[in-house]
């Protein structure tokens, strides 16, 4: 068995680094924040009964976790913000904050990041926006637009995607006629009705991106099947043609250096397992210098061990193991290949 890994210390460095670089987007995005405020500053007087229409929509949409092909996060606390513009200034101010209770696993330099991230982008759109005189409608969809603008530019301009864009904006945009609506109603549950429709909406659309995403990991897992199973049929035509006229050292060469070449691999180590002896013999390699085998031989690994902590029923599919990156639960002195052997 091999493993790449980097050691304590490179990784502790690369969190300093990462720890260091999100202090210094907070001190940035702290200091536009708060020019922001002192060039169009607002009171901070609340309506009890809007304030807990704001927290309820905006901690709840905040909380359901869209994720678009499963990785990148959406923007999913429109509904709530865009109730905020309509209650003022403040309550933009108040829908950020609660934003800083999401109850998902995040640090607390993340969550301020978040926090200053959306005050900014709900904001300043809304200070855009009210230098215009144009009707309501108008200014809750620049409000809308602009946000997500700036949005992408705070967040997502090192690795901007127009697809991602557009299906984000699309929810944005998405989220406007329920609001139109509760300011057309006149009946009062009719209005409360449509406030807390989007979060319906926001469930669809929760449903959707998780179909999308599902279906085209479904299609990339055929796809990766179907060059999986032609290889290795390539792969017993070769060992059935060398199993006739070659030695078991040869047919175990080549295989380690098919299995290199067809799937990309950068190592390929093949191991043969004493179990009289609890070890475990390396027997063939590709992509390791020969010293670098050498050195791996040299090693002294229990098969038992590698037998107990790795190879579980849950990693196994038919006679394979597909093994996960678990090595900070094992001893890297043992048996994972490092950097320098």
């Amino acid at each position: 068995m091999m493993k790449l890994l980097k050691s304590d210390f490179l990784m502790g460095g690369f969190l300093k680094m990462h720890n260091r670089s999100y202090i210094k987007k907070i001190i940035f995005d702290s200091l536009i924040g708060i020019l922001l405020f002192v060039y169009f500053p607002f009171h901070f007087n609340f309506k009890i009964s809007n304030l807990i229409i704001v927290f309820l929509i905006t901690f709840i949409s905040d909380n359901i976790d869209v994720k678009w092909k499963n990785h990148n996060r959406l923007v999913s606390n429109v509904p709530g913000f865009l109730i905020a513009y309509l209650y003022g200034p403040q309550y933009i101010f108040a829908a950020s904050l609660i934003t800083l209770f999401r109850l998902n696993e995040i640090n607390s330099l993340r969550r301020i990041r978040k926090f200053l991230v959306y005050f900014f982008m709900y904001y300043s759109s809304y200070v855009i926006v009210n230098f215009f005189d144009l009707n309501i409608y108008t200014k809750l969809f620049l409000y809308i637009s602009l946000s997500k603008i700036i949005n992408s530019l705070m967040v997502d301009i090192k690795t901007f995607g127009i697809k991602l864009f557009i299906i984000e904006y699309i929810f944005f945009i998405a989220s406007l006629p329920s609001i139109y609506l509760y300011l057309l109603s006149q009946n009062i549950i009719v209005k409360y009705y449509f406030l807390f429709q989007n979060l319906l909406f926001l469930g669809i659309y929760y449903f959707i991106t998780k179909y999308i995403y599902e279906k085209e990991e479904e299609e990339i897992k055929n796809k990766r099947l179907n060059r999986f199973n032609a290889i290795m049929l390539e792969f017993s035509n070769l060992l059935y043609s060398y199993s006739i006229k070659a030695s078991k050292e040869f047919i175990l060469k080549e295989a380690a250096k098919f299995l290199n070449e067809k799937f990309g691999y950068k190592y390929i180590l093949i191991s043969e397992f004493d179990y009289e002896k609890d070890l475990i013999k390396r027997v063939s390699y590709s992509g390791f210098s020969s010293e670098e085998f050498k050195k791996l031989k040299a090693r002294k690994v229990k098969a038992s061990e590698i037998i107990n902590e790795v190879f579980k029923d849950n990693y196994r599919y038919g006679e394979v193991y597909f093994i996960p990156n678990i090595a900070e639960r094992l001893d890297k002195n043992d048996y994972f290949y490092l950097n320098k052997i």
